[in-house]
Formats: C-alpha cells, sequence, structure tokens
C-alpha cells in the first residue's frame, strides 16, 4: 500500500474533491427541505456527481433521522424528510480509480436537542484538534490518542467509528487509524488521509466533521473548499 501520492495522484483526488464541493454539496442544499423523499435525495446527489463524470463506482452513504436515532449511514428508509431532521451523509466519488469524501452533517432547521449540538460542536473542535497535529515527522498514534482522549473528556466513549483512514485507490488504504493500527507510521509529505471525528449515543446525538487531507511542508490542506461546519442548518 502506497500512501504517499504523486502528482498525478493528487490530481485525481483533487478532481474528486470538486466533484463533493461543487456539484453534491450544492444539491444537498437545493433538495434537503422537510416533505422530501430520502430515496429521491440520494438518487439526486448519486446521479448528479454521475452526470459530471465520477464512474459507477462512487458511493453514497446517506442517514437521515431524528437526532438519536439510527447510526451514522444506515441508508434511505423511504420515509419522507420532516423539520429537525439530522441527515448525516457522505459522497464518495471516484474518479479513474482514485477517490475522495466528505461527510456532512446537516439539520433542517434549528430546531433540534441541545444534546445534538453539543456533540456535534464537541467533534468539530476534536476536528480542530486533528488539523493542528498534523506536521510532517510527527507519529500518527500519539495524533490518534489525543483525539480519542479529547473526545472522551466531554463525556462520550471516543469515536464510534476508527476516527480516520488513508484515502487513494481504495476508500480504507492500509490499516484504520487506531492505535495500534497506527503505530510507527510517521506522517510524510503527500499523504493523503481522510479524517472523521463521529459519534452516535441512540438517543442524544449522532454527528462527524468529516474531510480529506494532504500532508504537505506546512502543515495539514484540507482539500475541500467547503468551510468546516459542525452542523450544516439549512432553513
Amino acid at each position: 500500500v502506497i500512501v504517499v501520492k504523486d502528482e498525478v495522484e493528487l490530481a485525481l483526488i483533487r478532481f474528486a474533491q470538486g466533484l463533493i464541493d461543487e456539484v453534491a454539496y450544492p444539491v444537498f442544499r437545493e433538495v434537503l427541505r422537510p416533505g422530501a423523499m430520502d430515496q429521491a435525495v440520494y438518487a439526486r446527489v448519486l446521479a448528479s456527481m454521475l452526470e459530471r463524470g465520477a464512474n459507477p463506482a462512487t458511493v453514497l452513504l446517506f442517514d437521515a433521522g431524528p437526532a438519536g436515532s439510527g447510526t451514522w449511514a444506515s441508508g434511505t428508509r423511504g420515509r419522507r424528510l420532516e423539520k429537525g431532521d439530522i441527515i448525516l451523509s457522505e459522497p464518495t466519488p471516484n474518479i479513474a480509480g482514485y477517490q475522495s469524501e466528505k461527510m456532512y452533517t446537516f439539520a433542517l432547521g434549528r430546531e433540534i436537542p441541545e444534546s445534538q449540538k453539543h456533540g456535534s460542536e464537541v467533534i468539530y473542535e476534536a476536528y480542530q484538534l486533528l488539523m493542528s497535529e498534523l506536521k510532517v515527522g510527527q507519529e500518527l498514534t500519539p495524533i490518534v490518542q489525543r483525539v480519542e482522549a479529547f473526545i472522551r473528556s466531554h463525556g462520550y466513549d471516543g469515536s464510534t467509528v476508527p476516527v480516520g483512514h488513508w484515502i487513494g485507490t481504495q476508500n480504507h488504504e492500509g490499516p484504520r487509524f487506531t492505535v495500534e493500527g497506527t503505530r510507527g507510521w510517521v506522517l510524510q509529505k503527500d499523504m493523503v488521509m481522510s479524517w472523521h471525528p463521529n459519534i452516535v449515543v441512540p438517543g442524544k446525538v449522532r454527528t462527524t466533521c468529516s474531510t480529506c487531507v494532504l500532508l504537505t511542508e506546512k502543515g495539514a490542506e484540507d482539500l475541500s473548499t467547503i468551510k468546516m461546519e459542525p452542523i450544516y442548518y439549512l432553513e
């Protein structure tokens, strides 16, 4: 597994990211409305990426429901979206065998539980901690440990799914980002990874901050042009 990318690979990953930022995200903002059928939203977003050049290996994870319901991406259920729903969705367009991804936490309106707002803020702060820690030459495991400790210090059990993974020709290249999985891995220039600190607490919150990151000599570059927010509110 080669997690350090060359110029051609980076260009393909950036192109995939462009489909998320310039195609999927605007369509989400257009079609995520109370009364919309979840299956229709899913089909519209996926079709929009395919129409703009993504290949059939493209994946769209999707889950919509009340703040404390479901998992982080259980799929569509044939239900109509309702005011107050939390939508977690992760477009993963594939371009010539390479991919990028970004998971969003959308809220239909601002009338959502305080537990959802609090959990989303904690995970957003965990994302900010990750970005500040990522530097060429640093070992990855201590960074993973600090982020997990941060999440636990705010009353959660840590990430619901592993906090991140390498990405490129596969959605998960090499080991997941766990204490054992990343032991001995040292960050190098032009490594590409997906970070998605994520918590799901039934009855309270489900949220994530997800982005793909390129390691540079200056630090961590978020490949997305969409500003990270704890929750993307849709009024």
